[in-house]
């Protein structure tokens, strides 16, 4: 009877695990696009340097951007760079923003969004542990 029990505790564990794992993914695919329309349209980030707002795809693709690991980046600015080299032949005349509080904002909340691939590094420590000395 015990076999059974536990091979459904394991089950059990698994399905928590991958539902984790998976409201995490749906979480930061949709949490990353609303914060970056919040600071860049909403908070008016992208007028105050010189540029205009964000359509809906915008600011999905900025998100997703900013929220990925440093690999994801590349790879998504060679596609940009493969698929129409000539889109960065537009001159845009950005600008440094006033120093509001407003700005300041929408500038943490873009930073935020660009911290999320950089929470944990896996639970392991790189340094190597010191051992206690003998007799201590």
């Amino acid at each position: 009877m015990r076999g059974p029990l536990v091979a459904l505790g394991f089950g059990a564990m698994l399905t928590a695990g991958i539902a984790m794992v998976a409201a995490l993914v749906v979480l930061a695919l949709l949490v990353a696009p609303a914060l970056v329309a919040l600071a860049w349209n909403v908070l008016d980030l992208g007028a105050a340097i010189g540029l205009g707002t964000l359509g809906f795809w915008g600011c999905v693709l900025l998100g997703w951007f900013l929220a990925a690991p440093m690999a994801i980046r590349l790879i998504m600015v060679l596609i940009v760079f493969i698929a129409d080299p000539a889109w960065l032949d537009d001159a845009a005349r950005v600008h440094w923003p006033e120093p509001t509080l407003r700005n300041l904002l929408a500038i943490v909340i873009l930073l935020v969004v660009a911290s999320m691939s950089h929470g944990s590094s896996g639970g392991r420590d790189r340094r190597p542990r010191r051992e206690a000395a003998p007799g201590a």
